[in-house]
């Protein structure tokens, strides 16, 4: 018992002050501070798709021969247009068309440069839903368990409880970060095309 790490003895002491906690007012630390040497371990991460609202104006020179381009740079990229073009607010005759779609985060900064190619696009206004997974800190929690765990494997042997809660959270971290590393932030882009 005395070859436990202080992160260990750490994780047991969190895990029995777990119903205290949930007495207390107090909120749980939002931020991991590896040089701290007291991450929150029982920290829950969203796997929940963050997701960022995009609002802009495109103002073309030419909207009559514009607009299919725009269209066409928006299907190039992968966006997905929420509803046909034809069931979405536009007026021919005031040369003005919204164009609600979703794309990968990493599309949308490629047709942003696309957009202002056609026409004058200033940056859009951002609205930013759900929490980004904090990968650094995800990973500096998965190497310090998995060192913990490897170096005082014949102690966890003999606390099968310890060693549950070490493996549940482990797994936790793991799965969050499969997540973090295979999602890309989407975006939900509403731009109005207009004529200059």
């Amino acid at each position: 018992m005395r070859r436990i790490s202080a992160t260990l003895s750490t994780l047991l002491l969190a895990a029995l002050a777990v119903s205290a906690s949930a007495a207390s007012s107090a909120p749980p630390p939002e931020a991991f501070n590896p040089r701290s040497g007291n991450p929150y371990w029982l920290r829950i991460y969203s796997t929940a798709p963050y997701k960022e609202f995009w609002t802009g104006e495109l103002t073309l020179k030419r909207y009559a021969r514009g607009l299919p381009k725009v269209i066409a740079a928006i299907k190039d990229a992968h966006g997905e247009l929420v509803a046909p073009v034809a069931e979405q607010v536009g007026s021919r005759r005031h040369q003005v068309q919204q164009l609600s779609f979703s794309l990968s985060k990493r599309s949308a900064e490629r047709l942003l440069k696309r957009l202002r190619r056609l026409g004058r696009l200033p940056a859009p206004a951002v609205r930013r839903a759900g929490a980004p997974i904090p990968l650094d800190e995800v990973n500096e929690k998965i190497r310090l368990l998995t060192a913990e765990k490897s170096a005082n494997a014949a102690a966890l042997a003999k606390m099968p409880a310890i060693s549950a809660a070490t493996e549940e959270i482990l797994d936790h971290l793991l799965m969050v970060r499969e997540v973090a590393e295979r999602t890309d932030a989407e975006v939900r882009f509403d731009l109005v095309v207009k004529a200059r």
